[in-house]
């Protein structure tokens, strides 16, 4: 009787262990937030600064590969090791978040790194974000004459437009003549002869262009049979946000006496 007695103390005893151990009912440790991890993907790698949203997908899942809902999630931004924009969503029943994180103005090309955070959960792999600033690009072309000492350039103008090409409306540009290289010439705008230091501003319009009206001549004629060429050099510059944008370049009037 007391063998017997012992028997059935043993077996409640090995139930309640087998029963106790293991955590749910189901046997999984459930979704926790305490420990997990944290995966992130963009949508883009190349952005263009000051009009681009990059979409960032992060997942939670826990250490059993279930998502983890409703868990505050941030996105940084990090430039040169520091933190500059912080961004934020919710998980949801599939342990996802898609955050936006706007691409503010840059004063040049640079990259930035993107990182997903949660409490207690280690932070996932940064992803490299290639910011780029907006582009000046000026259309003037070197010209050839012969037997006059000058030329209008055609075709002369100036665009200011996000790294994606969409034009910058109602942007004030200025053109700067910065000096004359080779013969002595003369470059006009609008007629009128600028001196070297000079500048003029002109206005894009609402696909980010800007016509300017330039004229170069060179001031004493080659000999007959014979070529001479002026070169004009300048600098065109745009305040834009808090930043300044500038681009050098040069054009030349090549003439031929024949």
């Amino acid at each position: 009787m007391l063998k017997s007695g012992w028997r059935v103390f043993l077996s409640c005893v090995l139930l309640v262990v087998v029963t106790g151990c293991g955590g749910s009912g189901s046997g999984g440790a459930g979704a926790d937030s305490s420990a997990g991890s944290l995966a992130l993907v963009v949508d883009k790698i190349v952005a263009a600064s000051g009009t681009d949203t990059v979409s960032a997908t992060v997942t939670l899942t826990s250490l059993n590969s279930q998502p983890v809902n409703g868990v505050t999630v941030n996105v940084d931004m990090i430039y040169n090791g520091t933190v500059i924009a912080t961004y934020s969503g919710n998980t949801n029943t599939a342990g996802v978040v898609a955050i936006p994180v706007p691409v503010g103005l840059v004063p040049a090309d640079r990259t930035v790194y993107l990182q997903a955070k949660s409490s207690g959960i280690t932070s996932s792999s940064s992803v490299a974000i290639a910011v780029k600033a907006p582009v000046l690009t000026v259309t003037l072309a070197n010209a050839s004459v012969t037997d006059v000492a000058g030329v209008t350039f055609t075709g002369a103008g100036i665009k200011f437009a996000d790294f994606n090409g969409n034009g910058i409306a109602n942007t004030a540009i200025t053109f700067t003549y910065t000096s004359n290289s080779g013969s002595p010439g003369t470059l006009s705008h609008l007629g009128t002869p600028l001196a070297v230091g000079n500048s003029f501003t002109v206005t894009t319009d609402s696909t980010g262009y800007a016509t300017i009206a330039l004229d170069g001549v060179i001031n004493a004629m080659p000999p007959s049979g014979s070529s001479d060429s002026t070169t004009f050099n300048y600098t065109v510059s745009v305040v834009y946000g808090t930043y300044t944008y500038t681009k050098q370049g040069s054009v030349s009037v090549t003439v031929t006496s024949s």
